[in-house]
């Protein structure tokens, strides 16, 4: 059943849960399911939803590493076989860890706009969540250069504009250190007063331009 699932060849893997149902629940050396199988895959999801079909409990089932379905296809990339999912499980969606926020910063990270826009769509409270270093996610849209997303995030969420982190860092600084000019000027144009704001350290995004030596972002400042 995994060698059907791994060749994507989905009549061969109907035939063989057929004949042999119990294969549907073995696990290879990492613990994994089919259905771990299939959603490492973009292209998968109609094998994942005939998998989960029968057997829904195994979008629970985690593999050696604790990985469940939505850490595998996070770290695999498979941006519509997380869709399915959501769409069949949506409890998964407040997937966290206290590391990293939780799944709304991993897929902010990775630039999954259409998951993202699902993901908050259907649990609003998500986009407020911090992770340990007490950024948000429109931080992480901000440190990725994504200004699509950003904008998406503070429409949702428009306070996140004035949030700071632990260091007492506002989306601006840290689109400054990033070097990332189109979305400073985005936040600029939102938020005209943030280029005055210090961080715990005392230092505005001048200074901290000057520190990088990015001469692009210190134009866009002076501007």
């Amino acid at each position: 059943a995994h060698a059907a699932v791994e060749s994507d060849a989905e009549p061969a893997l109907l035939f063989i849960l057929e004949k042999v149902p119990d294969l549907m629940y073995c696990v290879d050396n990492e613990d994994r399911t089919i259905a771990h199988v299939a959603a490492v895959e973009e292209g998968n999801e109609n094998m994942l939803r005939h998998i989960l079909k029968q057997a829904p409990d195994l979008i629970h089932r985690v593999d050696n590493e604790g990985r469940n379905l939505v850490h595998t296809v996070v770290e695999k990339g498979t941006q519509g076989i997380l869709l399915s999912i959501f769409r069949q499980t949506p409890a998964l969606m407040q997937d966290t860890d206290n590391e990293d926020g939780g799944l709304v910063f991993k897929l902010a990270r990775l630039g999954w706009h259409d998951a993202l826009e699902w993901l908050l769509n259907s649990a609003p409270d998500l986009i407020h969540r911090v992770d340990n270093e007490g950024k948000t996610v429109a931080h992480v849209a901000a440190e990725k250069g994504t200004k699509f997303m950003l904008s998406f995030i503070l429409e949702k969420a428009p306070d996140l504009i004035h949030r700071v982190d632990n260091e007492g860092k506002t989306v601006a600084h840290v689109a400054t250190e990033s070097n990332t000019k189109s979305v400073l000027l985005f936040i600029f144009e939102k938020a005209p007063d943030l280029i005055h704001r210090v961080d715990n350290e005392g230092r505005n995004l001048v200074h901290i331009a000057v520190e990088k030596g990015t001469q692009g972002i210190l134009l866009s400042i002076f501007r």
